[in-house]
């Protein structure tokens, strides 16, 4: 299914972020019950090996530690992010983040999600086929990310 970069947030946004950093899509895995994305890990001969890896380094549109990382690869280049505060009444499009080379600008509710839409914008086009489970399941919500955090640690302890 194809889903406008303007519109993207949450999970569709950060697998389209993954994509984006070079993620294989054999490699991205979306957990139906949580909404999370995972990232499948290889062997040493480059092989699934049944295991996953998910956390805050995946997602890129909803945490700073994980987008931020993008971002700073983009102050890095010639691209030249600029993010700025609009003052617009519509909630989506309270933020604007430009690039300069292409020249492609993307607003957002956020900063993050604002330059994420827009990285993904400038190398995948304004439209992007996402796999259907993308948009089949229950988005998480920061607390309830966090909430399951919590859960998984005092389950290991």
């Amino acid at each position: 299914m194809k889903i406008k970069v303007s519109q993207a947030q949450g999970l569709a946004l950060d697998w389209m972020v993954a994509r984006c950093i070079g993620v294989p899509k054999r490699e991205l895995f979306i957990q139906k019950w949580s909404g999370c994305l995972f990232r499948r890990n290889l062997d040493e001969d480059g092989n699934l090996n049944g295991t996953y890896t998910t956390g805050p380094d995946l997602l890129f549109s909803r945490k700073w530690e994980a987008g931020g990382k993008v971002i700073e690869k983009m102050l890095a280049s010639p691209e030249a992010l600029v993010i700025e505060h609009t003052h617009r009444a519509d909630p989506e499009q309270r933020y604007v983040a430009s690039l300069n080379q292409p020249h492609k600008f993307c607003f957002g509710p956020t900063p993050l999600i604002a330059a994420m839409r827009c990285f993904v914008s400038s190398r995948m086009g304004d439209e992007v086929e996402v796999p259907d489970e993308v948009q089949s399941v229950r988005q998480v919500t920061h607390n309830n990310y966090n909430y399951q955090q919590r859960r998984n640690k005092m389950k290991a302890d």
